[in-house]
């Protein structure tokens, strides 16, 4: 091979190798600026709420894919606020001791039979939905309160209603428990009308064989035989039972 061929050669990879570089290069950083720009308040949800105010922080991408438990969302918040939300876990755990803990619209809920209720911290107040049934249910109660179709808003400033936020997890349990009830109640209603029983026949026993034939048995011992008539056996007609000649 000539030497202008090998400069040809040694050209034209050191391009290939340039071009690859800058690919690379390109790549990382459309990763880096689409990271920076996917952040995401940490509690977007909450703060659709009508009445609701900004959250007290924000998360980045990689923060909110580690939000799995409701100790790291309460973790970061001042512990002024961490102590009012720690007590609100547990007056709905002990009102809900069945329901799950998670965490849903980037918020805390306790799940049971689907979602029971959320709550969320913010700057002047705690945010707690206990879905619109309740919130009816309770209105008199929570006319104090300012409030949603969905949600109330408790001040960190005031004292909290922790009896009222009992009453009405309690009530959205044996609301969720009387929804499955009537669920299961339904479903087995249509599986019988949809498969009704089938009849089954009684295989005859031994001694109703026996009467059987007994019955049988009689009948053909009292069935008459015909007597002959004169005129018949005259006129060479047969006659039941005997031979003509």
């Amino acid at each position: 091979m000539s030497v202008c061929c090998r400069e040809r050669l040694q050209r034209l990879s050191l391009a290939v190798a340039r071009f690859l570089l800058r690919c690379t290069t390109v790549a990382s950083s459309q990763k880096a600026d689409y990271r920076a720009r996917s952040t995401v308040p940490t509690h977007a949800f909450a703060a659709s709420v009508p009445g609701e105010t900004k959250p007290v922080k924000k998360r980045t991408s990689a923060a909110v894919h580690d939000l799995t438990v409701i100790d790291s969302y309460i973790s970061d918040f001042p512990q002024s606020t961490q102590k009012v939300l720690l007590q609100l876990r547990q007056v709905i755990r002990e009102a809900a001791p069945d329901a799950l803990e998670a965490i849903k619209y980037r918020i805390p809920t306790f799940v049971l039979n689907g979602n029971l209720v959320h709550f969320a911290a913010f700057n002047r107040h705690i945010g707690f939905y206990p879905t619109p049934s309740a919130m009816l249910h309770f209105q008199k109660e929570l006319a104090p309160y300012p409030s949603a179709k969905g949600s109330v808003q408790f001040l960190l400033n005031q004292p909290m209603p922790w009896d009222l936020i009992r009453e009405m997890v309690l009530f959205r349990v044996a609301e969720v428990q009387g929804a499955k009830t009537a669920t299961v109640a339904k479903t087995s209603a249509r599986t019988k009308t949809a498969n009704p029983p089938k009849k089954t026949r009684t295989a005859p026993t031994d001694a109703g064989n026996a009467s059987k034939h007994t019955a049988e048995a009689s009948t053909a011992k009292t069935r008459k035989v015909p007597k002959p008539d004169a005129n018949s056996a005259k006129n060479g007609r047969s006659v039941p039972g005997k031979k003509t000649k």
